[in-house]
């Protein structure tokens, strides 16, 4: 069994110019496949956008709940942590982002 230090090596060694011909035209026929995905999903989100906005909802807010709903225990976690101290720094500088919103604007 080889080492994972030697996993690639011996590999790449024993390749051929034309087996190392496929596998690069497979990963360049991959990256294209996945460029075009996105492309999609792209402009899917920007149709979707569009439509929230029309019922007078803003798809900033629901795409961050989104992105919140798919995060595991752990990301949660950090994340929270992450906003107690971003909620620390704003108070230590003075920075009064949230203050309007929460009705304390003068």
């Amino acid at each position: 069994m080889q080492s994972l230090d030697n996993a690639g090596v011996g590999a790449t060694q024993a390749t051929t110019p034309a087996s190392a011909n496929q596998a690069l035209k497979a990963h360049f026929e991959l990256a294209v496949e996945l460029l075009e995905a996105r492309a999609s999903a792209l402009a899917d989100i920007k149709a979707w956008r569009a439509e929230v906005r029309g019922e007078g909802l803003d798809p900033i807010a629901l795409l961050r709940l989104a992105r919140e709903h798919l995060l595991d225990a752990d990301q949660r976690r950090k994340a929270a942590e992450r906003a107690e101290v971003e909620e620390l720094y704003r108070q230590g500088i003075g920075l009064p982002l949230f203050d309007y919103a929460m009705g304390k604007a003068g």
